[in-house]
């Protein structure tokens, strides 16, 4: 659980999701409290996971469309006005 906890130095949710992995498997026999809360967070962390990995694209692209439109901006010739 500690693992999970954001903006914290020792913070690792795929170490994290790792570990809860056989817990919320298909192959646990028992659905008690225990593997319930850790389905739970799992499903916490993915999602979590998810997105980062999606905010982290979205970054990239409006990057690359900043990139373009300078490199637009510059190629211009200066018009008078």
């Amino acid at each position: 659980m500690l693992l999970s906890l954001p903006g914290t130095p020792f913070a690792d949710e795929a170490k994290a999701a790792g570990l809860l992995e056989p817990l919320v498997s298909e192959g646990a026999r028992q659905r008690g409290p225990m593997q319930q809360f850790a389905g739970l967070l799992h499903a916490q962390i993915s999602e979590r996971v998810r997105e980062q990995r999606r905010a982290t694209q979205l970054k990239e692209q409006l990057d690359a469309l900043k990139d373009v439109e300078r490199k637009i901006i510059e190629r211009e010739p200066a018009r008078p006005r």
